[in-house]
């Protein structure tokens, strides 16, 4: 075969049975340096650069994704088709038999460790020839025989392989044999430091290219743990992969397939920069709505502070003493608990309804919405969940606190008795107290614990698990109907027991915690009033189908 800037290229005979396997088609390989159209992999101006960013790398991308939150009636998503190919054949598409393994390059796993072991253990199971190579192959022997593949040295490994999975930690890449591993495909799966991501510079995949540059380097797998290998977890998680060879990425692309998951290409091999930076990261789509959650908790704890504690204080004209401030760890921590997840409720619905005007303002949905929108549309679903779990602990704390003590108002009005205190010849009232609620507090903890149950199957739902195993307008109801009756039913119980702060408690002209928690949830519910009419509503849902306005496209 001719070679290209001194580096030798992927074997024909190997390139044609894989691309044969992959299309279930006949594929002629009739150029080395194929037309951008027929490139399978991204075109250079489609490789990500500059501030572009994985999807799964800050928990955005640049239009809404399937991975963020399903659209709900309320979908504030632009409208993006799928043209993404098929890069694995489904089951019954695959090769059987013979035919299946001479089309399956053959593998050497260079490093016998946990990750390697566990590597040559899937890939064998997938029915991959694999070498295992080892510089002492003689070392834990009971433990690399169970990975079924053959244990050998790392040169003989290489030698008698195909496409060779680098395995080893990156400070050991210097020991790698670069002769033999002159013309392969190889795979890097090693992630960066800490350290290294500070500095700068190329990716470890860069740095392994500029080692062995007769070899094609991949970037794949550094997101698939050596648990999840060994015991078949993650099937169909999402594997990134990096090369500058569509050739070389068409055959890694395949494997990743063939193992249970899906390959996401992208790009050149300095796209291994953000790849490699992803299981590093500490929740990055969750970063955003922890700073919204916890600013909006802390707003209503300090407020609870002010109302009850400081205020009360100044306006009694009297000192401060320890006792007024003993609520302040349960009853004021409940109440902003209480307070943040019914705002936090309004807030995951709030952006749909923004997106819906938006949309019948402009006749169309082909239009990008404001980043400021976009940003808040795409983490919905984690302040949905951090809804439910304020929500679920102001429940748990609700129950201890559960007495006429804390809540005197949910109790009929006690019976007063004027009691004698014995030794110290003095008398004083005290509250008896009927074991009875009033009905209206009744009927507001029952709207609350409905509340927090349709809450709780909502987050259910939101499990990849159980949401793919719902039909389209099953998932809808569940995430948008009952999503709506959670919120009036939270609405309504704060407005049952808490209509006697919020009408008559307004000490330093200071408006009650529970008042001031149902203002968004009330703008929320009012803005979503208008586009349930017959009209608006069929309108909005023309628009979504595709119709679109007169000179609204401009």
């Amino acid at each position: 075969m001719e070679s290209t800037a001194g580096q030798r290229q992927v074997p024909e005979e190997l390139l044609t049975a894989v691309l044969n396997r992959r299309y279930s088609v006949p594929v002629a390989v009739t150029s080395r340096h194929p037309k951008p159209s027929e490139d399978h992999g991204l075109s250079e101006d489609q490789r990500p650069t500059g501030d572009h960013k994985l999807a799964e790398d800050q928990g955005q991308d640049h239009g809404p994704s399937e991975d963020h939150h399903r659209p709900t009636e309320d979908h504030s998503e632009d409208h993006i088709e799928d043209h993404s190919e098929d890069h694995g054949p489904t089951q019954d598409r695959r090769p059987s038999g013979d035919q299946g393994l001479a089309a399956r390059p053959r593998l050497a796993v260079l490093g016998a460790g946990d990750y390697g072991r566990a590597f040559a253990t899937r890939a064998v199971r997938s029915g991959y020839q694999v070498a295992l190579g080892s510089r002492n192959p003689n070392k834990n022997r009971s433990l690399t025989q169970r990975t079924g593949a053959v244990v050998c040295s790392v040169e003989e490994a290489v030698r008698t392989s195909d496409l060779a999975v680098i395995c080893v930690p990156f400070a050991f890449y210097n020991q790698l044999p670069v002769s033999t591993l002159s013309g392969k495909v190889v795979v890097d799966i090693s992630n960066s430091t800490p350290k290294k991501l500070a500095q700068g510079g190329p990716s470890n995949a860069e740095d392994l290219q500029n080692m062995i540059p007769k070899s094609q380097v991949v970037k794949g797998f550094n997101v698939i743990s050596a648990y999840a290998l060994e015991n078949n977890l993650q099937g169909g998680k999402k594997v990134f992969i990096a090369g500058d060879f569509a050739e070389s990425k068409a055959v890694v692309a395949t494997l990743i397939t063939d193992m249970g998951f899906t390959a996401a290409d992208m790009g050149g091999l300095v796209a291994a920069r953000k790849i490699e930076k992803i299981p590093l990261q500490l929740f990055p789509s969750w970063k955003t709505a922890i700073i919204v959650t916890a600013l909006i908790f802390i707003f209503f704890w300090i407020y609870s502070l002010f109302k009850y504690q400081i205020c009360t204080s100044i306006e009694s004209a009297r000192p401060w003493e320890a006792e007024d401030f003993t609520s302040v760890l349960m009853v004021n921590f409940n109440k902003a608990l209480a307070m943040s997840a019914i705002t936090i409720l309004a807030a995951t619905y709030l952006p749909g309804i923004l997106a819906a005007y938006l949309q019948l303002k402009r006749g169309t949905k082909y239009r990008r919405f404001p980043r400021w929108l976009h940003r808040w549309l795409v983490i919905r679903k984690q302040l949905g969940l951090a809804a439910l779990m304020l929500a679920m602990i102001h429940g748990v704390i609700s129950i201890t606190m559960s007495s006429p003590f804390y809540l005197a108002k949910a109790y009929d009005r006690p019976a007063i008795l004027q009691a004698r205190v014995v030794g110290l010849n003095t008398s004083q009232p005290v509250p008896v107290f009927n074991r009875l609620r009033q009905g209206r507090a009744e009927l507001g903890l029952s709207v609350g614990a409905t509340s927090i149950c349709l809450l709780t199957v909502i987050g259910i739902t939101s499990l990849p698990s159980v949401g793919g195993a719902l039909s389209w307008r099953e998932f809808q109801f569940v995430q948008s109907g009952l999503g709506w009756a959670a919120l009036l039913a939270a609405v309504l119980h704060n407005a049952l027991l808490g209509w006697d702060f919020m009408v008559r408690n307004y000490s330093c002209s200071m408006p009650s915690a529970q008042q001031v928690g149902i203002y968004l949830p009330a703008i929320t519910v009012l803005l979503k009033m208008p586009l349930l009419i017959p009209f608006v509503s069929n309108h909005l849902a023309a628009i979504r189908a595709g119709y679109e306005r007169a000179g609204s496209s401009q």
